[in-house]
Parts: structure tokens; sequence; C-alpha cells
């Protein structure tokens, strides 16, 4: 962008403003948009981790600004499932510690959330070294494996059991199989 608007101010110096058409003067509002939709395609897989990020983000401000407790949609696992599959475990654990911190700015975070984040590393690796498996298939396996190692920590560790959550996870699963099934069928060739 800097080496562009050198260039621009330069070209413009030399010519005269205000006979110069629309497009020169609105020239760095359609380069702006020609670098961004660039950097989309060749910065992909920042771009994603990045989405996936603001989305978290944009969900847990919500749940703070409407006193939500429950959004049917990890963002988080979701996010990380998708991206251990398509991208690497690299990414996949930098969403999670996004998650992670995210929570933390919000004042969200519990000892279910810690136990979670443990749960989510491992479903890290799990869906990285499954990633020949179809997407909604894996995605939906891991969700499942998830909940299952959540309620047996809360049901051994913590000895309780959080049934207000069930209707919350089954919503989370129905939404998080068509994001995948959607994933998969339309987006792979962009991510990948």
């Amino acid at each position: 962008i800097f080496i562009y608007s050198s260039i621009l101010s330069l070209l413009m110096s030399h010519a005269n403003v205000a006979l110069a058409p629309k497009f020169y003067r609105n020239s760095k509002y359609i380069i702006g948009i020609l670098l961004l939709a660039l950097s989309i395609v060749f910065l992909k897989r920042i771009v994603l981790v990045f989405v996936i990020i603001l989305l978290d983000f944009f969900l847990c401000s919500l749940r703070i600004r409407f006193n939500i407790r429950f959004i049917p949609f990890d963002s988080v696992l979701f996010g990380l499932i998708v991206a251990s599959y398509y991208l690497s475990p690299i990414y996949g654990i930098v969403i999670v510690s996004s998650g992670m911190i995210s929570r933390l700015i919000f004042g969200l975070i519990d000892t279910s959330n810690l136990t979670k984040q443990a749960i989510f590393i491992i479903i890290v690796f799990i869906v990285s070294a499954f990633n020949h498996v179809s997407l909604p298939l894996i995605g939906l396996a891991s969700i499942l494996l998830v909940y299952i190692l959540e309620i047996l920590i809360q049901v051994f560790y913590f000895g309780r059991l959080a049934v207000e959550r069930i209707h919350y996870r089954a919503l989370n699963v129905l939404v998080s199989f068509f994001g995948f099934s959607f994933i998969y069928a339309y987006v792979a060739a962009i991510i990948s």
C-alpha cells in the first residue's frame, strides 16, 4: 500500500488533478479493494483464521452485551476443526488460544472452559490426523467426542452433570454439521 501510494502521489503530482478523471481520484479505493481481494486469494489461510477469531470475539461480545447464556454455535470448536482439517494443527492451536484469550477479555472464563481447552488441543491433532475422512463426518465425530469427554470430566471430576446445556449442545451439533457440510461441498476448493 505504501509503494502504491508513493507511485500514485508521484503520478498525481505531474498531472492536473482538477482535470483528472474520476478513476484517478478514486483509484486508491479501487486499488485497496483489489489488494484486499488479492490478499484473500494469496493469504487465504491467515484470512480464514482471522475471520474465525473475529467471529468468536463477536459472539463473546454478544453474550456480554445482551446477557445471553448460551449461543448454539461454538465458533472456536467449529473453527479449530475446519482449520485443522484443511490447514494444519498449528492454525487450530492458534484458534484455541485466541478463544481462551477472548474468554479472558470478556470475563467468560470458568473451570469448564479450562478443561474444554485441553480437550480442544486433543481434537486439533485428531482432526489433522484424520483429514482424509470427509469433513462432515470427522467434524460430527469430533464434536460428539468433545461433549462425551466434557460429560465424563464433569461427572468424575466435579461430581455434577450440567443438564441445562443439553439443548445447547444438540443445537450446536446440528448447526455445526450443516456448516461442515456447506464448507465441504462449496468452500473446500477455495480454502485448500
